[in-house]
């Protein structure tokens, strides 16, 4: 009687690790950033009214932050429309929206960082994480302004 030809399975404590080590974060993502989870909490308190907790925001009320252009664009132009808010008709996602957007003014640098930072972040966004510095650095060049135009914001890098 002819056997198949059966590899033995190699037992030893170094291959075992080896596919432990493999398997350990196999499907897992690593836990979010302390910034992110802030910020989660603060949009959700403050800003998912609007833009409500799945970043879709709601029609005649605010447009959506899902995969957004002035979401995932440069970051100066983010952190203008939160800390001074933007007027006049805006275009988001193929969509023309006609509203004045203010922000809690209460709202220290990092508290906005990490609203910012969480927004970049979530609902499949792929934006990087906004620092504090880079909110205060904004805050102090810009002063005590009036909301934005999309035009203003163009001219921002």
């Amino acid at each position: 009687m002819l056997r198949p030809n059966r590899r033995k399975l190699d037992l030893s404590p170094f291959s075992l690790a080896g596919c432990l080590l493999l398997c350990v974060g196999c499907g897992q993502n690593p836990p979010p950033d302390p910034s992110y989870l802030r910020g989660q909490e603060l949009f959700e308190n403050s800003c998912a009214a609007c833009h409500q907790t799945s970043g879709w925001g709601e029609e005649g009320v605010a447009p959506p932050l899902v995969q957004s252009p002035w979401v995932l664009g440069p970051e100066s132009r983010m952190v203008r429309i939160v800390l001074h808010g933007v007027r006049g008709p805006i275009n988001v996602n193929g969509r023309t929206y006609n509203l004045e957007m203010e922000f809690p003014s209460d709202f220290s640098d990092q508290d906005l960082a990490d609203v910012l930072t969480y927004v970049r972040k979530a609902w499949g966004n792929d934006g990087r994480r906004i620092d504090e510095a880079t909110v205060r650095g904004i805050r102090e060049a810009e002063g005590d302004r009036d909301s934005w135009t999309v035009e203003e914001l163009m001219e921002v890098e």
